[in-house]
This record gives C-alpha cells, sequence and structure tokens, in this order.
C-alpha cells in the first residue's frame, strides 16, 4: 500500500473516527434525554398518583356530603310532610283539647319523633292534656308541679325551662334512656334530643301551654328547629282563635239564651194573663207541625214555624188586660186596639236577629187568602206558605176552644167552616192538608176561667164595678152559668127609695153610700164575693153555705138611714135549674 494510500486511509478511518465519536455524542445526548424522560415520567406519575388519591378522597367526601345532605333533605322533607299534616288540620280545628290531640298524633307519625305530649300551664304546675301512646307509661299522672331544678327532672327539664325562659329548649346528644318499667321495650324510649316550644298568645304572657317533642336522631337541623318552632307558632295561633271563638260562641249563647229567657218571660206573662193564650200557643204549635208533616215541608222549616207559632201571640203583651180578658164582644176601638198584636209582635221580634224570620212568619198570621185580613191586607202568594199554616192553625184552636163569650165547636164543625172559608181566609192547600191530618186530634177541654182562688181573685179584678170595686152583673152572669157548681148560695140586698135618698142628698152623697156599703160588705164578709147589680142593690155569692141575720146586719150603723129601706134575700143554688131563667128574672 503507497503512502499516498495509506495517508488516505488513514484521513478515511479518522473520517469514520470522527463520525463514530459524534454519533457516541449523539447517543450519549439521547440516552440522556431518555433518562430524563424517564424521571419527569416517574415524576408525573407519582403526581398523577398523588392527584388520584386527592381526587378519590375528595369524591368519597364530597359523596359522604352528598348523602348526609340527602339524609337531611329527606329528614326535612319528612317534617315538611308533618308541619303540612298539622297545618291541614289546624285549619278546620274546632277546640284547643282537639287541636293537642291531633297535632300531637300528627307529629308522632314522623319516623324520628316518638315521643311527645302537649301540657298546659296553670300556676305553679302543668296539666297533660294530650300524650303519644308510647309515653303513656313515662308520664302516668295529669298534673305535674313545676319545680326550679328543672335539670333535674329526666322527662320535663326542657318542658319546665322552656316555660321560664318564654322560649324555644333545645338538648342535644342526651343519650338518655327514659325506660319504663312496665315496658319491656327499652329500646322505644331512648333519645338523643329534645325540643320544648311553648304555646304562647302574646310575647310577653306566661306560656298557655307547651309542646315537648324527643326525637331518636342526635342533632336536630337549624331548619328542622325552625320548621318546629313555626309550626308551635301556627298552633298558637289555632288555639288563641279557638280559644277566642270558643269566648265568643259562649258569650253569643248566653246571648241567645238571655233573648229566649226575655221572650219566653213574655209568653209567660202572656199566658198568666188569659188562660186560654196559655194552652193556645202550644196547641196551635202541635197543629202546625202536623200540617208542616203533610205536606212535606222540610223540617228545618217546620222547626221554624213550631217557634213562630209558639211566640206568635208575643205581640198582646202590649195589649190591655180590660180588652185581652173582656167577656163580651169587642168594640170597634177595642177591636182596633187588639189587632195591634200581630205588629207589636212583629217589631219586637224583627229588632233581634236571630228571630227576624219568625217576625216575617208571625207578621200576617191574621191576614187572609183573600186579602181582607189585617194588617196590611196582603193576599195570596205575598203571605208566606208557613204563615199560611200558622192562619189555619191559630183559627181552629180558636174554634175548637171555649171561650167566655162563646163556646167551642167540635172538630167535625171546625173543619166544615174551614174548608167552607177554603180559598176566601185561607190557603186552599193547606186547607186541603188540615182537613186529613186534624179531623182526629183531640182537643184539650180548655176555656177562661180561673181554676184557683189567686186566678179567680185576679180574673175577676177585670170585671170590677167601677165606683164601688165590687164586681159587676157581667161577672155574675158569666160565674153562675159557667161555674153554679162551684157555689152553694147568696144574699140579695135590695135597696129602696135610694133614688129619694139621691134626690135629697145629691148624687156624690148617694155615691159614697154606695162605695161604704161595698167596703161593708167585703169586710163583713172576706170569703165572699161582692157584686153591686141594678145600681143600687147588692149580692153575696158564697161557696160554702152563710147563713146571714137581718137584723144583725141591718144595725150596722151603714145600713141605718131612716130614707132607705134594706131587704135581704137568701137563695140556695140547688133550688135552680135554671140558672138563666133566674138571673133573667132578678136582673
Amino acid at each position: 500500500m503507497t503512502m499516498e494510500e495509506l495517508e488516505k486511509e488513514i484521513k478515511t478511518l479518522a473520517r469514520k473516527n470522527g463520525l463514530l465519536e459524534q454519533s457516541l455524542k449523539q447517543d450519549h445526548i439521547l440516552r440522556q434525554r431518555y433518562n430524563d424522560s424517564i424521571e419527569l415520567i416517574k415524576k408525573k406519575d407519582k403526581e398523577l398518583q398523588e392527584l388520584n388519591e386527592t381526587l378519590e378522597n375528595k369524591v368519597l367526601e364530597r359523596t359522604k356530603e352528598l348523602k348526609e345532605a340527602y339524609e337531611r333533605e329527606h329528614q326535612l322533607k319528612g317534617v315538611l310532610h308533618m308541619v303540612a299534616d298539622v297545618n291541614e288540620y289546624l285549619v278546620g280545628a274546632m277546640s284547643v283539647e282537639s287541636i293537642a290531640k291531633n297535632s300531637i298524633e300528627r307529629i308522632c307519625k314522623y319516623e324520628h319523633y316518638k315521643l311527645c305530649f302537649f301540657a298546659m300551664v296553670l300556676d305553679d304546675k302543668i296539666e297533660i292534656i294530650y300524650k303519644s301512646q308510647d309515653i303513656y307509661g313515662l308520664i302516668p299522672q295529669i298534673y305535674y308541679p313545676i319545680i326550679k331544678n328543672y335539670k333535674d327532672s329526666l322527662i320535663f327539664s326542657t318542658t319546665f325551662e322552656a316555660i321560664e325562659k318564654r322560649t324555644k329548649v333545645v338538648q342535644y346528644n342526651t343519650q338518655k334512656d327514659a325506660t319504663d318499667s312496665n315496658n319491656r321495650r327499652s329500646s322505644d324510649f331512648q333519645y338523643h334530643s329534645v325540643i320544648s316550644i311553648p304555646i304562647q298568645f302574646n310575647n310577653d304572657s306566661v306560656p298557655y301551654g307547651i309542646f315537648t317533642i324527643f326525637s331518636d336522631n342526635e342533632q336536630l337541623d337549624t331548619e328542622e328547629i325552625s320548621l318546629l318552632e313555626n309550626l308551635g307558632s301556627d298552633i298558637s295561633l289555632a288555639m288563641n282563635i279557638n280559644k277566642h271563638r270558643s269566648i265568643s260562641e259562649k258569650l253569643e249563647l248566653e246571648k241567645i239564651s238571655n233573648y229566649e229567657e226575655t221572650i219566653l218571660a213574655f209568653v209567660d206573662m202572656i199566658e198568666q194573663r188569659d188562660a186560654y193564650t196559655a194552652g193556645h200557643t202550644l196547641r196551635v204549635a202541635s197543629y202546625c207541625k202536623l200540617i208542616a208533616k203533610s205536606m212535606a215541608i222540610p223540617e228545618n222549616e217546620s222547626l221554624k214555624l213550631e217557634r213562630a207559632a209558639i211566640l206568635h201571640d208575643i205581640g198582646k203583651v202590649v195589649t190591655p188586660d180590660s180588652i185581652l180578658l173582656k167577656p163580651g164582644k169587642l168594640s170597634a176601638v177595642e177591636y182596633d186596639l187588639i189587632k195591634q198584636h200581630a205588629v207589636s209582635g212583629y217589631k219586637m221580634l224583627s229588632n233581634i236577629v236571630m228571630y227576624q224570620e219568625l217576625a216575617g212568619i208571625i207578621k200576617y198570621h191574621h191576614e187572609h187568602y183573600d186579602g181582607s185580613g189585617y194588617p196590611e191586607g196582603v193576599k195570596g202568594d205575598a203571605i208566606g206558605i208557613l204563615t199560611h199554616i200558622l192562619i189555619v192553625a191559630d183559627a181552629f184552636d180558636a174554634m175548637t176552644t171555649n171561650r167566655i163569650y162563646k163556646g167551642r165547636k167540635t172538630n167535625t164543625q171546625a173543619l166544615e167552616e174551614i174548608k167552607s172559608l177554603s180559598g176566601i181566609h185561607f190557603h186552599p192547600e193547606v186547607v186541603e192538608h188540615t182537613l186529613k191530618t186534624l179531623d182526629k186530634v183531640t182537643i184539650d177541654t180548655t176555656d177562661q176561667m180561673p181554676h184557683s182562688e189567686l186566678e179567680r181573685k185576679r180574673f175577676s179584678y177585670f170585671f170590677n164595678d167601677s165606683l164601688t170595686g165590687a164586681h159587676n152583673e157581667q161577672y155574675l152572669k158569666m160565674i153562675l152559668n159557667k161555674e153554679k157548681s162551684l157555689y152553694r148560695c147568696f144574699h140579695i140586698i135590695f135597696m129602696k127609695k135610694f133614688s129619694h135618698y139621691n134626690k135629697v142628698y145629691g148624687w156624690g152623697k148617694g155615691d159614697e153610700l154606695l162605695i161604704e156599703i161595698a167596703n161593708e160588705l167585703k169586710e163583713l164578709y172576706p170569703d165572699a164575693i161582692i157584686f153591686r147589680i141594678h145600681g143600687d142593690d147588692f149580692i153575696i155569692l158564697n161557696i160554702t153555705h152563710l147563713e146571714i141575720d137581718q137584723t144583725i146586719l141591718f144595725k150596722k150603723t151603714i145600713f141605718r138611714h131612716k130614707e132607705i129601706h134594706f131587704d135581704l134575700k137568701h137563695f140556695d143554688m140547688n133550688d135552680f135549674v135554671n140558672i138563666d131563667n133566674f138571673l133573667l128574672s132578678i136582673l
């Protein structure tokens, strides 16, 4: 090999060696870069692993938080559902006791509230109004004294504290076991939280009552407490409303009772004045009920009609006794006065709200179907159907009852008269049902005559002679015609030449003498009834036999007048077969 070739080869080898070195250098760089990448990967992998662990922890933590939030949401939904259930009841609650009972029952439907009670707060104690079933063994009594060291009380510590502080009281994590010794299910009585919520009608007052709720939750959520507080406010409002409603209802009932008592006192007053009216109102009410039933009048309307019938003559309270008890036919003026009782009764009752409907029925009970009645002359359908029934019932009783001035009709006679007046005085439909229902009713035998000595004296007062105060001829005729059997005998004192006495001494002196004689006879014979007849004669009527010595009687100063001659005659009731003929002969 030549030198050139050798140099050339050496250059070639040197070039290759340079390339190799360069290649080795690049390879080293690449290796270094690779190692750096591996380290970076390891570092990133470690960081990634650390991030994964952090993320997993966060996911687990968030999952736990979400689970707790879900459980809390579920719990609050349960509380909300319970609160809504209680509030739904409160809308229609009718009493404080029912609010307590139903609220407790609904609260305890929530799965975590098993032990609950409501107590009224009295002066120095509480009264258990209602308690859940599971707590009966723990609170066996009704009354418990309020103790100052309330923390020593297992069941009532929050209750007493809430009463003292007048605000809600909550205890957490109590982990108490309030086992009922008589109940083996001790787990039923384990609780962890207690809340007592006072029921107050204003913030300054001592609580009216208190709710206490035991929960098996370790904590009561803030929102849960807020919901229970709001529920307590709703219950307070409902109880307050019902308490005031009860007071208002009591006052209203008292007012109604007072009205009833007052009105019935007026009715009683009328009945005591007039023996006829006493049974009349009840009989009319009975007839109204029978006719209304036949006509299928609704029960509430029928009851209204009965009440109106009892009160229909209430206006007679303003009618003078001299007219109300007059034994004969009324004069035109007297009739006009007594006709006012329908309007008077209407005015009395229409001023009282509870009687206004009855007033409308009563006002027209003397109207006629054809408009010929009083007080306004209304007719036909302008008169309510209830009033039409009252009109017929009132007329039927008047026809079948004995009055002083006329005898009673039989059922048949009365119904025939009512039938003849159908479409004239009476509503045809009402007449139709009256004929069907009253044909067989039993009519009580009644009259206007008094039946006791007190009644006789009170009744006869209205038949007194205006001058002497003795009774008049009209009363004598009435009682002898109707009650002859009550009396045994009577004496007549005849005064002769009395007109001559008046001529000599004047009418004034004559009147004085008549008054003195009447008073003398009343004093001498207090058990007898004294009558003035013919203007100047007197009758002494006796229930028992009375012997009067004429010689002794006329020796009395009042009968020793030379100008007048007195004569006395005695008559025994048993001697008269026809008292009318006798009365006609002497009167």
